[in-house]
């Protein structure tokens, strides 16, 4: 009688090709699936997050960012849709990140500095301020 085989029995080359073939919120969800997926999962997008840009589509930052967030080392970030459940995901899970640059504006920037201060690994942070959002006669704060 054969022996039942699992998925994670597989070789990481193998569940690499079943990566390939799905969508990425499909890996995400499979990724999430078992400790040795997640590690085949971060095989298969190599260094694919190390550099976050935020013209990236931010909707699966939810699903990707628990998998993979330890890869990621540096983040640009300049319009400002940095919200509440995505800055608490990249202090969770970004735990080697090492430059951010982040927008800022009044609605944001309190939250933008004890976002930062819970940044431990960070080296480099650069504002891209829209001044046009600060109340008038304010040009500047202290962090």
């Amino acid at each position: 009688m054969e022996t039942s085989r699992n998925i994670i029995d597989l070789p990481v080359e193998l569940i690499d090709r079943i990566f390939k073939n799905l969508e990425e919120s499909d890996q995400c969800h499979l990724a999430h699936s078992h400790p040795f997926l997640r590690n085949c999962f971060i095989y298969h997008v190599g260094n694919r997050y190390s550099n976050v840009i935020s013209s990236l589509c931010f909707k699966n930052w939810k699903t990707i960012l628990p998998v993979c967030g330890s890869t990621v080392h540096h983040i640009v970030e300049e319009f400002h849709i940095l919200d509440e459940s995505l800055m608490r995901l990249i202090e969770q899970h970004c735990i080697n990140l090492e430059s951010i640059q982040i927008g800022i504006n009044r609605r944001n920037y309190r939250r933008v500095k004890t976002f930062l201060d819970n940044l431990k690994s960070l080296s480099s942070i650069i504002f891209k301020a829209n001044f046009k959002f600060w109340p008038t006669g304010t040009s500047s704060h202290n962090y």
